[in-house]
């Protein structure tokens, strides 16, 4: 079990170090590698629990169970990207009983208010709590940071998410620094769309 998950670590680090300063873009290949991780390791638990033994998770994995379990809980998801030259590009999903609405603007770095707002879209609630849990969010880190860039202060990225809950839940924060998780693209993509 320490051997797949240090096997997983070391191959995710790969993916996210692969150009730094760069969001990941993962292939196909990747996608099925991570796939076949998990698809052992569950293997891996469930033929130890057969054994009438239990593994011990760590934190990380607690937090990350935690995390997709959850998912169903969320009622609000803040997510801004941007830099100097792009602006910060806001999305913020409110989700209640019946729908999820999306909504966007853009802010350039000195306007106030936002110099372009969208009406919010309409959300299939499942379908994005679906691809929310698809993406294993719980594994990410909580900060992504490369502070040995290059290039000008003009072409940084930063970016961040806010996660919140029903139910009293502590709400769940994502960041970053020109570095990104290995499935940020996918994340980004949806909000895109």
């Amino acid at each position: 079990i320490l051997k797949l998950q240090k096997e997983n670590r070391r191959f995710v680090h790969q993916l996210e170090h692969k150009q730094l300063g760069k969001i990941p873009s993962l292939t196909e290949k990747d996608c099925e590698t991570i796939q076949r991780y998990r698809w052992y390791l569950e293997d891996t638990l469930l033929a130890l629990k057969n054994l009438g033994s239990d593994y011990m998770f760590t934190k990380s994995e607690q937090k990350a169970f935690a995390f997709q379990k959850n998912v169903p809980k969320i009622t609000r998801v803040g997510f801004y990207i941007g830099g100097y030259l792009g602006g910060i590009e806001k999305y913020e999903i409110e989700i209640n009983e019946d729908e999820a609405l999306m909504s966007y603007s853009l802010s350039d770095t000195h306007s106030v208010p936002p110099i372009i707002v969208m009406e919010p879209d309409h959300l299939c609630k499942e379908e994005f709590f679906r691809f929310i849990h698809s993406i294993h969010m719980g594994e990410w880190k909580k900060a992504y940071i490369n502070a040995q860039t290059d290039d000008m202060f003009y072409d940084n990225i930063i970016w961040g998410v806010e996660i919140f809950y029903a139910d009293g839940l502590e709400k769940v924060t994502f960041g970053g620094f020109n570095a990104f998780p290995y499935n940020f693209e996918q994340f980004l993509n949806f909000f895109k769309r």
